[in-house]
């Protein structure tokens, strides 16, 4: 079973560029989890956007950037994770909550390769 990602959803004005990209691998409206390494406009600008036309899509990030940012924008409710927590997204990659990288008060998440 797949669970796709969106890594950074690109400024609101770019949505329908992101899509169009998108779509060229599947359709967006089957994402399952939107994500992004901090909460800026670069990375999260068309988070809502995402969030209406995927009906199973969900902001995944860590528990801080649900608390102060993304449990407030956000049009759903986002998929807090615990530091240091893994998700299976398919049998060969993991999301998780990185305490360590950048940006972590403010993270989403980081996309990993599974080792």
């Amino acid at each position: 079973m797949t669970s796709p990602l969106l890594f950074h959803t690109g400024l609101r004005q770019l949505f329908p560029l992101v899509r169009e990209a998108i779509d060229t691998v599947i359709q967006a409206e089957r994402l399952r989890y939107i994500s992004f390494s901090h909460y800026e406009a670069d990375e999260c600008g068309s988070l809502n956007e995402f969030l209406r036309i995927a009906p199973n899509a969900v902001p995944l990030c860590g528990k801080i950037a649900a608390i102060v940012s993304i449990g407030d924008v956000a049009d759903r409710a986002p998929q807090a994770m615990d530091d240091g927590e893994v998700l299976s997204l398919t049998p060969d990659r993991t999301a998780g909550a990185d305490p360590e990288a950048p940006f972590a008060s403010s993270a989403g998440c980081t996309d990993r390769e599974r080792a």
